[in-house]
């Protein structure tokens, strides 16, 4: 009844400033002094008109905005509205040649200029008032409450930041004292009220002058050395800090209170967002019937998530753990997207088969693999070659006998001169798409190479977490190992990108940065956790077989080149090997009876040139 309440005062409201609108706009056309013939137009006009404005203002849902709320959106929203009011009282009352109402027998039709300062006087009435009640309102709300709020800091300037204050100042028990920002262009500028002091080296005075709680970082920071000191700084002081991250989602980008929370070592690795042109992934992959492999792996989910913001026809999730895909099956429950599941094995080439062929698939976005390096080095080195090699020959080969449009490998740094089995068992998997990108006519072959992903699976920050929560120390290989860092949604967007910018026969490559020294990284989480340096010990534990001291994105004889979509280039290979299928199959059959020594000397003649 509250509801039904406000929306009837506004309505009257607005039925209000139609009836001042109209009435002063004839008193100003006329300088206050309406000729008798006018005076009966008006009143013959004044119901139509208020009848259509309140009629446009509903279409466009004018009465469903908050008075409390009103934002930008909503004034343009008011203006469209006023614009469509425009259009239709020319058609029905002022134009002399259409003329719908007839008002010839006022000798004339409704005045020009009145026609002009109508809407305009409607639309300042409209929006003014409201922006006066939202004015008042939240004044008496901060006035209220400013005495119980806690100091808090901004960090980091961009589109966001008005709507990150308002939603701050009218749902919080905090109070914004000052905005940092290392831009100095923004230096002694004012936000909603709030004043840009200085870079983010000010914290210190700022603690000084007011009693700050904590600080929040709004988005990400633009490189690891302002990160770097904001950990240290704000550890050093005691501050509590937080962030409010910026949105990864193809969709969303709306920021609430709720959204805050303490900083993890991902918002600070110095990276921006990726962006991406939504509409046009949205009409590539609409009606399309997308394959993924290893659906319930952190890659392959997060395709999966990602796809189902681009509405596909539907999603086949195949992998061979039934945890992982009954994890993302209650995850997708609530997807209006038709996706089916699998527990399956990619080297189950009839199962396979009979998959494709019932749900025509369009796209394959092969993400299955073993991947743990330490793991597949010893004892694993054969069903590293059946899963990674022999399954990629599978699948690629029903992709081609199914007529499958696109095929998406996803590869990997560790393949670029590859040192162990798990990096020599993708750069054999890449070749084997190299090859088909030559033989094939009807489907696209393209491989998509990145590093690290961060809180993937046995990936090193969850084990820092685990290693700090335990009380430490962390174990770090060596002082000076060095990792690229990409966030899982990133990398996932960005190799949907790529299937829709190929046209086959390419090797995509992820600009994955700077690369991250793992010792500083640790230095950071423990300073992140709230310890100092000395309370957690770091241990270094030598480098593990088959793993790399810096990971490589290209092949000497490579090189790169820029692509429509930032971060995203195109490695330009002058060669690469051409693989006999059936020696390849042979080969792999007869490793069970071989040692591990030998396979892993026969797999790396393989990948020579």
């Amino acid at each position: 009844m509250k509801i039904v309440n406000k929306k009837l005062l506004s309505l009257l409201h607005d039925t209000i400033v139609a009836i001042i609108a109209i009435v002063l706009s004839y008193m100003l056309r006329f300088n206050f002094s309406i000729p008798k013939v006018y005076q009966d137009q008006l009143l013959f006009l004044i119901v139509p008109i208020i009848l259509i404005s309140l009629f446009i203002n509903k279409y466009h849902e004018i009465y469903k905005i908050s008075w409390r709320f009103i934002s930008i959106s909503d004034i343009k929203r008011i203006m469209i509205s006023e614009i469509n009011i425009v259009i239709i009282l020319y058609l029905l009352v002022a134009n002399p040649f259409i003329n719908i109402m007839n008002l010839t027998e006022f000798n004339k039709v409704m005045p020009f200029s009145v026609f002009i300062i109508f809407p305009i006087l409607q639309f300042l009435g409209l929006i003014c008032n409201r922006i006066l009640f939202r004015f008042i309102t939240s004044s008496n709300k901060i006035s209220k409450k400013k005495a119980t709020k806690k100091n808090i800091i901004l960090i980091n300037i961009n589109k966001n930041t008005p709507s990150i204050i308002n939603e701050i100042t009218q749902s919080s028990d905090w109070n914004i004292v000052a905005i940092l920002d290392n831009d100095e262009q923004m230096h002694n500028r004012i936000i909603e009220g709030i004043s840009v002091e200085g870079s983010i080296s000010s914290i210190s005075n700022l603690v000084k002058r007011y009693s700050i709680d904590r600080v929040v970082l709004c988005g990400e920071l633009k490189n690891s050395k302002d990160a770097s000191f904001l950990i240290e700084i704000t550890n050093n002081l005691g501050l509590k800090l937080l962030t409010l991250p910026a949105t990864t989602n193809f969709v969303s980008e709306k920021y609430t209170y709720s959204s805050i929370r303490p900083v993890q070592i991902e918002d600070l690795l110095g990276r921006e967002t990726v962006q991406l042109d939504f509409k046009n992934l949205t009409n590539f992959i609409s009606n399309k019937n997308c394959l993924v492999s290893g659906a319930g792996g952190s890659i392959g989910s997060e395709i999966c998530r990602q796809l189902i913001n681009l509405k596909p026809k539907k999603i086949v999730c195949i992998d061979l753990s039934e945890a992982s895909l009954y994890k993302i099956e209650q995850e997708f429950n609530y997807s209006k997207v038709n996706i089916q599941y699998f527990i399956d094995d990619i080297r189950n080439e009839n199962k396979l088969d009979k998959i494709f062929k019932k749900n025509k698939i369009d796209i394959v976005f092969h993400a299955a693999a073993y991947k743990h390096v330490p793991l597949l080095e010893k004892s694993n080195v054969e069903s590293a070659i059946r899963n990674n090699v022999f399954g990629t020959k599978v699948i690629s080969d029903l992709a081609i006998q199914n007529k499958v449009k696109k095929f998406v490998y996803i590869s990997t740094d560790k393949a670029v001169n590859p040192k162990g089995v798990m990096g020599q068992t993708k750069r054999l998997a890449e070749l084997i798409c190299q090859n088909h990108q030559n033989n094939s006519k009807e489907t696209l072959f393209l491989i998509v190479r990145f590093g690290n992903v961060l809180n993937s699976s046995g990936s090193v920050i969850p084990k820092f977490r685990e290693q700090i929560a335990s009380g430490g120390p962390l174990t770090v290989t060596h002082k000076d190992i060095t990792r690229y860092f990409m966030s899982i949604s990133e990398a996932a967007q960005l190799v949907i990108k790529a299937s829709h910018l190929s046209e086959g026969k390419e090797i995509y490559v992820l600009e994955m940065g700077k690369p991250i020294k793992i010792f500083n990284l640790a230095k950071q989480m423990i300073k992140l956790s709230g310890f100092k340096e000395d309370e957690i010990d770091i241990i270094f534990t030598g480098l593990r077989g088959g793993e790399k001291l810096y990971e490589e994105l290209l092949y000497d004889e490579e090189t790169s080149i820029k692509t429509s979509q930032n971060k995203l280039r195109i490695s330009v290979a002058e060669n690469f090997k051409k693989i006999d299928f059936k020696l390849l199959v042979s080969w792999i059959q007869s490793l069970s009876s071989k040692d591990e020594k030998l396979i892993k000397k026969e797999l790396l003649n393989f990948i020579k040139n």
